[in-house]
Formats: C-alpha cells, structure tokens, sequence
C-alpha cells in the first residue's frame, strides 16, 4: 500500500521510511500538481536554498539565504542541521533532502516568494526534483538550477554570454 504523504508536517518529521516504488509512486502523484506558469505576484523577498552532507556523520545542512528584491540585499540567513533518515537513492533525493529543507523553512521570519534550488525542479524523471516538489507541499514558486542534467536531452549552447538551448523530454523529440 502506497504512503501517502500530503501532509507538508509528514514530510517535515519524515522517518524515511518508504520504499522505493513508493517514494516513485508519490513523486508521480505529487507532480500532477506541479504549476508551470508565470504566475508571480509581486517580488519582494527571494530565497536561496542549497543542502550539504557530512556523511561519516550521517548529518544534513540546510542554508537558506534570503534576499530583497530588486535590491538584492540579504534579509536573512538560516540554516540547520538535521539527521539523515533517507539514503542517497539519484532521482530520490527529495525524500532524503527535503525534510531538512523544509525544516530550515520554518526557521525564517520573512516568508518567500520565490525559492531557488540549488538542484533539480521539473527536469526529473518524474518530473519532481527537490525544487517542484518543496514549491508543491509550499505552495510558494520554485524553480531548480541544477549544476548536472538528470533527465532531457539538449543542444550545447554557444559560449557567448546569455546563448542558450531548451532541455526537452525525450518525448518532445
């Protein structure tokens, strides 16, 4: 029987205890609730959000820094440490990752309005990185910038400053 997990508290104190078609399964279910539009109030408050791991210590850091925007001072800098209850499973990370993160999201006194992932968003197998899938239980704006494709296919991009490629599924060939 799937675990159902819609409850952003059930994620928070995550035991880890899932299997892995189950974690699969979620990812599925929860991705149909991903948003893809522009759909942006106002910008006021931007945050960034990266994970580090101590791994002989089996121990997770959350950081967050927000910023104002468009005068991009920092506001506000957080961060927490966390055990692991999940293992490193590639295309799962958001079970192993997420709870810490949501966690350090609590700690912040000025709520976001747009969080940026240092990590994958809808360019995922399931289409639900870490950055869809916190947006989703948050209901706040994500995207995901991932320093290695996961999933898609695309073009290398010219060199010069702001050249680009779309990154396609596989089945928009």
């Amino acid at each position: 029987m799937l675990l159902r997990i819609m409850n952003i508290d059930d994620i928070k104190n995550f035991s880890g205890k899932i299997g892995v078609k189950d974690a699969k399964e979620l990812q599925n279910e929860l991705s149909t609730k991903v948003i893809q539009k522009n759909g942006f109030k106002k910008l006021q408050i931007i945050s960034g959000i990266d994970l580090s791991i101590i791994k002989e210590k089996k121990k997770l850091i959350s950081g967050i820094v927000s910023f104002s925007y468009p005068r991009m001072e920092i506001i506000e800098r957080v961060s927490r440490v966390v055990d692991e209850t999940f293992p490193y499973i590639p295309g799962l990370l958001s079970f192993r990752e997420g709870p810490a993160i949501l966690q350090t999201l609590d700690d912040l006194k000025h709520t976001p309005d747009l969080l940026v992932f240092d990590g994958q968003g809808i360019a995922h197998p399931r289409g639900l990185g870490i950055a869809s899938f916190i947006g989703v239980l948050t209901g706040i704006p994500s995207f995901g910038i991932a320093k290695k494709k996961l999933f898609g296919e695309y073009t290398e991009p010219d060199i010069e400053a702001g050249s680009h490629s779309d990154l396609l599924h596989p089945e928009d060939k």
